[in-house]
């Protein structure tokens, strides 16, 4: 089969990935090439490319104040592209509304993972045209579906997220410490994480992309002690070293995740 994967395109499908939405497409891919599928990834395009990869930016105009207009200039041209190609179906793994929209007028089967809350522009295009028989849309939990179910009205199937066995295999060796990773920001609730570590007394580890510089200063460096160490941005490989030793990967979200890829790939690693 031939099939035209969309990621979101604002960050390459690279190790180390900035978040779930991006491990979770780079290991999409890697499934449906390892079934025997042609697969073609529309992304960023410094995205790995062992995924057959079509980017049509790299970093260009992403903080540009008007990146927005680029961005949908980006995805028209995906769409064209996928148009020109002779796909035997879209797998659309973006958070952008114009997959959704285009969908309804081609003749080949678009399904759609939704991985984000419903925000304005997608929640529109969805409860628009979520009827049309081309559209099929699959969410990663039973909470987050029923969340959606208002906007989407020709219905929707669970698919949860899934991991690697292989990537994530269950090694455990002694447990010294507690472990956190994910993306560094108040939503993520690493204060939280912290201030527990302290009150039981164990070290904690911790490692993810620092996207919000101003939290990390003011919210987790003043918590930090010689107990604490930040690890950095790490890929895949290097978190499963660390979440092998750990007592615990502890997490205190602040908001209520669509799924929660890191619990699973803990709990595959044999971490609690």
């Amino acid at each position: 089969m031939k099939i035209a994967v969309i990621a979101k395109t604002r960050l390459p499908i690279v190790e180390p990935f900035r978040g779930g939405l991006e491990a979770f497409t780079h290991a999409l891919c890697a499934a449906y090439i390892r079934l025997g599928h042609q697969v073609t990834l529309y992304a960023h395009a410094d995205s790995d490319p062992e995924l057959n990869v079509i980017g049509f930016y790299e970093d260009e105009h992403r903080e540009d104040k008007h990146f927005e207009i680029y961005e949908n200039d980006e995805y028209l041209s995906i769409l064209e592209d996928i148009e020109q190609n002779n796909f035997d179906v879209v797998h659309n793994n973006s958070t952008h509304e114009l997959p959704i929209l285009w969908g309804v007028k081609v003749s080949i089967p678009v399904v759609t993972t939704v991985h984000t809350p419903p925000t304005s522009k997608l929640k529109a295009a969805i409860k628009i045209c979520s009827g049309s028989e081309n559209l099929h849309f699959v969410l990663p939990s039973k909470s987050f579906q029923a969340t959606w179910q208002p906007y989407i009205d020709n219905g929707s199937i669970v698919i949860h997220n899934g991991v690697d066995l292989v990537e994530w295999p269950v090694v455990r060796t002694n447990r010294h410490y507690l472990f956190w990773f994910g993306r560094i920001v108040h939503a993520k609730g690493l204060d939280i994480v912290i201030d527990a570590a302290h009150e039981i007394n164990m070290p904690l580890k911790f490692a993810g992309p620092l996207d919000d510089e101003k939290y990390f200063d003011e919210q987790i460096k003043p918590r930090m002690t010689e107990n604490d160490t930040y690890l950095g941005h790490l890929k895949q490989s290097e978190v499963h070293l660390h979440m092998k030793g750990a007592a615990a990967m502890v997490n205190a979200v602040r908001w209520e995740e669509p799924f929660g890829l890191t619990n699973l790939e803990a709990m595959s690693s044999g971490c609690r």
